[in-house]
């Protein structure tokens, strides 16, 4: 399948799971502002999403480099973050926090797909140590699930190791306070939805089911792109568990930019892969 056509698939997916999004915090009395902030979230991750596409280092090192600034860029979060209630995942974009570890998330993930050597390998530690600091379940996680699934399809000693490294890091956060309350609207949408009504609560679930069931159908469906969509289904997926389970953002559905970046991002990558990713050779 090419570029233009997976990366379509993916921001289609996109669109519909934020437009569900859209409609359940309509149902559930959200501020105007809200819907046009995650709209424009959409927006701008297609953008930047098209831009990545367009890179063309992206397949290589480039994704080596961008998951190693991305893994550096979660742990200094821990130490320089915005803090709230004692706990610094984000940092300041004008009026909006960004959640560091969400967005750097997809890079991380398709660069250990792409098995992109030391980079991937560093950026992978780094990334870990940070969300073990910041005690943030919902990234170490996801980080878990989508290294466990490239061990799983790709095993290796390597792998195996950040593997590994990463259920330690979850088990860790998990086991930690963690200080800050539920926020309403950005966290519990889906107990929430189905508290409104049994309607809600179902199109909620199928906004929440919907992104990931598009990238393992693509992983299933698309060999080239196998090991890569199917690392990042399983790491939204964690981000989607932790969701459900603990104080951390509803991904697409509740109100917050940084899981729509997430996901839009994770499509722009997995299209410019192209290559089979056990064929693909970088010093990344």
């Amino acid at each position: 399948m090419d570029r233009a056509r997976t990366y379509a698939i993916g921001l289609g997916a996109a669109a519909v799971a934020v437009g569900i999004g859209l409609i359940v915090l309509a149902w559930l009395g959200a501020p105007r502002s809200y819907l046009i902030l995650n709209a424009t979230g959409l927006a701008v991750g297609a953008l930047l999403g098209a831009g990545l596409l367009a890179w063309p280092q992206l397949p290589g090192r480039g994704l080596g480099a961008a998951a190693l600034a991305g893994g550096a860029a979660v742990l200094l979060t821990a130490f320089f973050g915005v803090p709230l209630e004692g706990v610094r995942r984000w940092v300041r974009a004008g009026p909006l926090l960004m959640h560091v570890g969400v967005i750097a998330l997809p890079f991380l993930l398709a660069a250990a797909a792409r098995r992109n050597g030391p980079l991937s390998m560093l950026a992978a530690g780094l990334a870990l140590l940070g969300a073990a600091l910041q005690a943030d379940a919902a990234i170490a996680t996801a980080m878990a699930a989508g290294l466990l699934t490239v061990a799983a399809l790709r095993p290796s000693p390597t792998a195996w190791l950040l593997s590994g490294l990463s259920v330690a890091a979850a088990a860790w956060a998990w086991t930690r306070p963690d200080p800050l309350p539920a926020v309403t609207l950005v966290e519990g949408i889906l107990p929430l939805a189905f508290h409104h009504s049994a309607p809600a609560g179902l199109v909620a679930s199928l906004g929440l089911a919907l992104p990931v069931a598009a990238l393992v159908a693509l992983g299933l469906g698309d060999p080239t792109r196998r090991v890569m969509a199917l690392t990042l289904a399983a790491g939204f997926a964690g981000v989607v568990v932790a969701a459900l389970t603990g104080n951390y953002p509803t991904p697409l559905l509740g109100f917050g930019l940084s899981p729509i970046l997430c996901y839009v991002l994770g499509w722009s990558l997995l299209a410019g892969s192209g290559r089979d990713p056990g064929r693909a050779q970088s010093s990344g």
